[in-house]
C-alpha cells in the first residue's frame, strides 16, 4: 500500500500539503484501489486462460515495480538511500526480466546463470534501503 500508517483504505485525497503531494495522494489513492482488486483477479485470470494472462497482467506487475521504489523511498524514511535502494532494486529485476526475454530467443542455457544473478543482485540495493531506515520523528503517531 501507499498510503500512510493509520489513513484508510477508502479516502479522499489530501490536498492541503500542496498540488503535488495532492496528486502523489490521488495517484496511491487509486494505485492502492487498483492494487487490491488485481491482486483478487490475478488468479482468476490465470486459472481460466492460463499462462497467456501473463502478458495481460504485465502493465501491473510494472507499475507494482514502480509503486514498490516509492514504497521503499517514503515509508523508511525518505533519504538518499532508500531512494536509491529502490530505484536499483528495479532496475536490478528488470535486468532479470530482460534476461529472460533474452534466454526465450537464443535458448542459451549460460543466461540462466544471469537471470537469477540480476534477482540476487536485487537484493543488495534493497539490502541497503532497508538498513538506512529512519525511524519516524515524536510527532508521526
Amino acid at each position: 500500500a501507499l498510503k500512510k500508517k493509520g489513513a484508510p483504505l477508502f479516502r479522499c485525497p489530501d490536498f492541503s500539503s500542496g498540488i503535488i503531494n495532492g496528486v502523489v495522494d490521488t495517484i496511491a489513492v487509486i494505485g492502492d484501489l487498483f492494487m487490491l482488486v488485481m491482486t483478487i483477479i490475478q488468479p482468476i485470470l490465470y486459472a481460466m486462460i492460463g499462462r497467456a494472462s501473463g502478458d495481460l497482467l504485465i502493465p501491473l506487475t510494472a507499475a507494482a515495480g514502480v509503486f514498490n521504489v516509492i514504497r521503499l523511498w517514503q515509508n523508511l524514511g525518505p533519504n538518499k538511500y532508500t531512494f536509491w535502494g529502490g530505484v536499483l532494486y528495479l532496475a536490478c529485476a528488470l535486468l532479470g526480466v530482460f534476461f529472460n526475454v533474452l534466454y526465450e530467443i537464443i535458448c542459451v542455457a549460460f543466461i540462466h546463470v544471469a537471470i537469477g544473478g540480476s534477482f540476487v543482485l536485487s537484493m543488495i540495493p534493497f539490502i541497503i534501503a532497508v538498513s538506512n531506515a529512519e525511524l519516524p520523528g515524536p510527532d508521526v503517531p
